[in-house]
Protein backbone atom coordinates (compact mmCIF):
# COMPACT_ATOMS: atom_id res chain seq x y z
CA UNK A 1 0.00 0.00 0.00
CA UNK A 2 1.11 3.39 -0.81
CA UNK A 3 2.25 6.19 1.91
CA UNK A 4 1.08 9.78 1.68
CA UNK A 5 3.84 11.80 -0.49
CA UNK A 6 4.87 8.55 -2.08
CA UNK A 7 5.51 8.29 -5.73
CA UNK A 8 4.53 5.38 -8.24
CA UNK A 9 4.58 4.77 -11.67
CA UNK A 10 2.90 2.21 -14.26
CA UNK A 11 4.98 0.22 -15.80
CA UNK A 12 3.15 0.10 -19.13
CA UNK A 13 2.45 3.55 -19.91
CA UNK A 14 4.62 5.43 -17.54
CA UNK A 15 2.05 7.68 -15.76
CA UNK A 16 3.32 9.21 -12.41
CA UNK A 17 1.10 9.79 -9.36
CA UNK A 18 2.14 11.21 -6.05
CA UNK A 19 -0.24 9.58 -3.07
CA UNK A 20 -1.90 13.17 -1.58
CA UNK A 21 -4.78 11.39 0.10
CA UNK A 22 -4.55 7.70 2.55
CA UNK A 23 -8.39 7.06 2.58
CA UNK A 24 -9.70 4.19 4.88
CA UNK A 25 -9.05 1.82 1.69
CA UNK A 26 -6.55 -0.67 2.15
CA UNK A 27 -5.65 -1.25 -1.63
CA UNK A 28 -3.12 -0.61 -4.19
CA UNK A 29 -2.79 1.95 -7.28
CA UNK A 30 -4.04 0.63 -10.21
CA UNK A 31 -3.86 1.43 -13.72
CA UNK A 32 -3.71 -0.52 -17.27
CA UNK A 33 -5.08 -3.07 -15.50
CA UNK A 34 -2.06 -3.70 -13.17
CA UNK A 35 -0.64 -2.37 -9.82
CA UNK A 36 1.45 0.74 -9.81
CA UNK A 37 4.70 0.35 -8.02
CA UNK A 38 7.05 3.17 -6.89
CA UNK A 39 9.09 4.90 -8.86
CA UNK A 40 12.76 4.15 -8.06
CA UNK A 41 14.82 7.05 -6.54
CA UNK A 42 17.59 7.76 -9.92
CA UNK A 43 21.28 8.71 -9.72
CA UNK A 44 21.78 11.18 -12.15
CA UNK A 45 25.70 12.12 -12.98
CA UNK A 46 26.96 15.31 -13.13
CA UNK A 47 29.10 16.28 -16.22
CA UNK A 48 32.42 18.05 -15.64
Amino acid sequence: MAKRGEKLVCGLCGREVIMDECGCSQTDMWCCDQPMKPKSKSKTKKSK
